[in-house]
């Protein structure tokens, strides 16, 4: 589907809007039906049809959340996205698993927990490269072609940036991106095999953390697929990796 690269806004103003929700008690967050058609790829087709063709008013996304919504109606106005957004008020958070916190295991436990869902953790959660990262992967599944190559420039150009992840927050917020990349692209997807080429040349960084295990026990064919590249070398995705356009 192709889009146009900027659209007049007299061309969809006087449109009515449709509500984007994160969940069915998330924010209503409106963008204007012609801007969404015009710059949403599948989103309206996909939620009309399954309502049988009727039109859809409320759209509500049990998998996406509310801070990359909030990105793609920014982006779909102005053309490009902030990777940080003010946090609302916390609500309550999810119970955590008992466990003793003097012991290492636990730590990883939860760790794995927050790389899982980074939505817990506030710090986390606004990672840039989580933003570009999650964004990428809405774009690539409703078929939003320019957004998807700005998510995927701005997501390699974090971590080309990042080179290494001292930190635990961007240690974490690598490990929730590896996480999120091989849960919902398709195995062929090319920053699948980018970001895995990453963990590859960060291997002993990633591995400090007891969750990184963890987390190739949950996805062991992104485990195969980081070994294999540590088994070539282990180089960084940008020296000597063909890049890609995210086309494919």
């Amino acid at each position: 589907m192709s889009e146009p690269a900027a659209v007049p806004y007299s061309s969809f103003l006087e449109s009515e809007t449709v509500v984007l929700k994160a969940s069915e008690s998330g924010r209503h967050l409106r963008i204007h039906r012609g801007l969404l058609n015009l710059k949403g790829g599948h989103i309206l087709h996909a939620f009309e049809a399954a309502l049988g063709g009727e039109k859809c008013e409320i759209c509500v996304f049990q998998t996406t959340s509310e801070s990359t919504l909030v990105r793609f109606i920014e982006w779909a106005y102005t053309g490009d996205y902030p990777a940080k957004i003010s946090p609302r008020r916390a609500g309550p958070r999810a119970p955590q698993q008992d466990c003793d916190e003097s012991k290492e295991p636990c730590v990883h436990i939860q760790q794995l927990a927050m790389i899982i869902d980074p939505d817990t953790d506030e710090s986390l959660a606004n990672h840039s490269l989580l933003a570009h990262v999650h964004l990428y992967i809405f774009a690539r599944a409703y078929a939003i072609p320019g957004l998807r190559r700005l998510a995927l420039e701005k997501a390699m150009a974090t971590l080309r940036d990042l080179d290494q992840p001292i930190t635990l927050r961007d240690r974490l917020a690598v490990m929730a991106a590896l996480h999120a990349s091989s849960t919902k692209l398709l195995r062929n997807d090319p920053f699948l095999e980018w970001i895995a080429q990453y963990a590859a040349y960060n291997i002993e960084h990633l591995r400090a953390l007891g969750a990184f295990e963890l987390l190739l026990v949950k996805r062991p064919q992104l485990g195969a697929s980081i070994f294999w590249k540590i088994l070539a070398g282990g180089q960084a995705p940008w020296q000597g990796v063909p890049s890609t356009d995210g086309s494919a």
